[in-house]
Protein backbone atom coordinates (compact mmCIF):
# COMPACT_ATOMS: atom_id res chain seq x y z
CA UNK A 1 0.00 0.00 0.00
CA UNK A 2 2.74 2.47 0.70
CA UNK A 3 3.87 2.69 -2.99
CA UNK A 4 0.15 2.54 -4.23
CA UNK A 5 -0.04 5.67 -1.72
CA UNK A 6 2.85 7.57 -3.57
CA UNK A 7 1.09 7.12 -6.54
CA UNK A 8 -2.32 8.52 -5.14
CA UNK A 9 -0.58 11.56 -3.54
CA UNK A 10 1.01 12.87 -6.92
CA UNK A 11 -1.19 15.38 -8.89
CA UNK A 12 -2.88 14.48 -12.14
CA UNK A 13 -0.07 16.32 -13.79
CA UNK A 14 2.77 14.56 -12.02
CA UNK A 15 1.26 10.86 -12.89
CA UNK A 16 1.06 11.82 -16.43
CA UNK A 17 4.20 13.03 -16.71
CA UNK A 18 5.98 10.00 -14.62
CA UNK A 19 4.01 7.40 -16.82
CA UNK A 20 4.98 9.42 -20.07
CA UNK A 21 8.09 9.08 -19.01
CA UNK A 22 8.00 4.90 -18.00
CA UNK A 23 6.49 4.38 -21.53
CA UNK A 24 9.39 6.17 -23.25
CA UNK A 25 11.97 4.75 -21.62
CA UNK A 26 10.42 1.05 -22.07
CA UNK A 27 7.68 0.88 -25.10
CA UNK A 28 10.47 0.12 -27.39
CA UNK A 29 11.02 -2.76 -25.37
CA UNK A 30 7.36 -4.26 -25.35
CA UNK A 31 4.53 -5.37 -27.42
CA UNK A 32 1.85 -3.36 -24.94
CA UNK A 33 3.47 -1.73 -22.22
CA UNK A 34 0.23 0.02 -21.61
CA UNK A 35 -1.66 -3.31 -21.97
CA UNK A 36 1.32 -5.13 -19.68
CA UNK A 37 0.75 -2.21 -17.05
CA UNK A 38 -3.29 -2.02 -16.84
CA UNK A 39 -3.21 -6.19 -16.21
CA UNK A 40 -0.45 -5.94 -13.45
CA UNK A 41 -2.69 -2.90 -12.39
CA UNK A 42 -5.14 -5.01 -12.02
CA UNK A 43 -3.34 -7.67 -9.77
CA UNK A 44 -3.26 -5.05 -6.99
CA UNK A 45 -6.44 -2.90 -7.70
CA UNK A 46 -7.87 -5.24 -4.84
CA UNK A 47 -5.84 -2.89 -2.64
CA UNK A 48 -7.40 0.13 -3.53
CA UNK A 49 -10.79 -0.35 -1.86
CA UNK A 50 -14.46 -0.15 -3.69
CA UNK A 51 -14.74 3.41 -3.16
CA UNK A 52 -11.44 4.76 -4.42
CA UNK A 53 -11.52 5.15 -8.75
CA UNK A 54 -8.69 5.93 -10.69
CA UNK A 55 -7.71 7.18 -14.32
CA UNK A 56 -5.72 5.52 -16.56
CA UNK A 57 -2.12 7.10 -15.83
CA UNK A 58 -2.47 6.49 -12.37
CA UNK A 59 -3.63 2.73 -13.21
CA UNK A 60 -0.64 2.22 -15.51
CA UNK A 61 1.90 4.33 -13.25
CA UNK A 62 0.56 1.60 -10.38
CA UNK A 63 0.80 -0.96 -13.45
CA UNK A 64 4.14 0.34 -13.61
CA UNK A 65 5.23 0.34 -10.24
CA UNK A 66 4.43 -3.78 -9.84
CA UNK A 67 6.17 -4.53 -12.96
CA UNK A 68 9.55 -6.84 -13.29
CA UNK A 69 11.33 -6.70 -16.69
CA UNK A 70 13.38 -10.03 -16.64
CA UNK A 71 17.09 -10.18 -17.56
CA UNK A 72 16.54 -13.06 -20.48
CA UNK A 73 19.91 -12.77 -21.41
CA UNK A 74 21.67 -13.28 -17.79
CA UNK A 75 19.27 -16.44 -17.46
CA UNK A 76 20.67 -19.84 -16.57
CA UNK A 77 19.83 -22.33 -19.80
CA UNK A 78 19.28 -26.21 -19.11
CA UNK A 79 17.11 -28.60 -19.69
CA UNK A 80 16.98 -28.35 -23.70
CA UNK A 81 14.61 -30.68 -25.72
CA UNK A 82 14.19 -30.74 -29.39
CA UNK A 83 11.68 -31.85 -31.60
CA UNK A 84 11.26 -31.41 -35.53
CA UNK A 85 9.34 -28.42 -36.31
CA UNK A 86 5.69 -29.15 -37.77
CA UNK A 87 6.60 -27.08 -40.65
CA UNK A 88 9.61 -28.37 -43.08
CA UNK A 89 8.46 -26.55 -46.16
CA UNK A 90 11.29 -24.54 -47.68
CA UNK A 91 13.82 -27.20 -45.89
CA UNK A 92 16.33 -28.79 -49.03
CA UNK A 93 16.87 -32.05 -48.84
CA UNK A 94 19.11 -33.31 -45.73
CA UNK A 95 18.20 -30.28 -43.37
CA UNK A 96 15.64 -30.22 -40.62
CA UNK A 97 13.94 -27.60 -38.73
CA UNK A 98 13.18 -27.61 -35.36
CA UNK A 99 11.79 -26.42 -32.14
CA UNK A 100 13.46 -26.64 -29.00
CA UNK A 101 12.77 -25.86 -25.79
CA UNK A 102 14.79 -24.67 -22.69
CA UNK A 103 14.62 -24.24 -18.94
CA UNK A 104 15.61 -21.00 -18.02
CA UNK A 105 16.00 -20.13 -14.25
CA UNK A 106 17.16 -15.96 -13.43
CA UNK A 107 16.61 -13.36 -11.68
CA UNK A 108 15.24 -14.25 -8.26
CA UNK A 109 15.39 -18.07 -9.17
CA UNK A 110 12.41 -17.41 -11.12
CA UNK A 111 12.00 -20.05 -13.76
CA UNK A 112 10.52 -19.85 -17.04
CA UNK A 113 10.70 -22.14 -20.34
CA UNK A 114 11.80 -20.21 -23.48
CA UNK A 115 11.47 -21.22 -27.19
CA UNK A 116 14.19 -21.37 -30.26
CA UNK A 117 13.78 -22.52 -33.67
CA UNK A 118 16.55 -23.10 -36.27
CA UNK A 119 17.72 -25.36 -38.73
CA UNK A 120 20.22 -28.77 -38.76
CA UNK A 121 22.28 -28.62 -41.94
CA UNK A 122 23.18 -32.02 -43.58
CA UNK A 123 26.47 -30.97 -42.28
CA UNK A 124 25.61 -31.36 -39.01
CA UNK A 125 25.91 -27.80 -38.66
CA UNK A 126 23.18 -26.16 -36.11
CA UNK A 127 21.70 -22.80 -37.11
CA UNK A 128 19.43 -20.94 -34.89
CA UNK A 129 16.38 -18.43 -36.20
CA UNK A 130 16.95 -15.07 -34.77
CA UNK A 131 14.83 -13.87 -32.28
CA UNK A 132 11.99 -12.15 -32.54
CA UNK A 133 12.00 -8.65 -31.10
CA UNK A 134 9.64 -8.70 -28.01
CA UNK A 135 8.90 -11.88 -25.56
CA UNK A 136 5.93 -13.17 -25.09
CA UNK A 137 4.27 -14.47 -22.03
CA UNK A 138 2.29 -16.92 -21.41
CA UNK A 139 -1.29 -17.19 -18.92
CA UNK A 140 -2.34 -19.71 -16.59
CA UNK A 141 -5.32 -21.09 -17.17
CA UNK A 142 -7.01 -24.23 -15.73
CA UNK A 143 -7.99 -27.22 -17.68
CA UNK A 144 -10.74 -29.22 -16.16
CA UNK A 145 -9.61 -33.04 -16.32
CA UNK A 146 -11.86 -35.90 -16.11
CA UNK A 147 -10.17 -37.92 -13.58
CA UNK A 148 -11.45 -41.22 -15.08
CA UNK A 149 -10.39 -40.76 -18.39
CA UNK A 150 -7.14 -39.93 -16.58
CA UNK A 151 -7.12 -43.40 -14.87
CA UNK A 152 -8.20 -45.09 -17.89
CA UNK A 153 -5.18 -43.94 -19.97
CA UNK A 154 -2.58 -44.35 -17.03
CA UNK A 155 -3.47 -48.10 -16.82
CA UNK A 156 -4.03 -48.77 -20.54
CA UNK A 157 -1.47 -51.70 -21.57
CA UNK A 158 0.25 -50.84 -24.57
CA UNK A 159 1.19 -52.67 -27.59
Amino acid sequence: MAVIDRVLELSEQEAERALARTLARFSDRHRDLAGTLEHNFGLVAHRLGAEITVGRARRQLIGAYFTQEYALEAAALFNPSIVAHPDQAGCPPGEVRFVMSLRAVGEGHLSSIEFRSGTIGSDAGIRFDPPGRFLDTGCVRSVPHERHLFREKTHRTWP
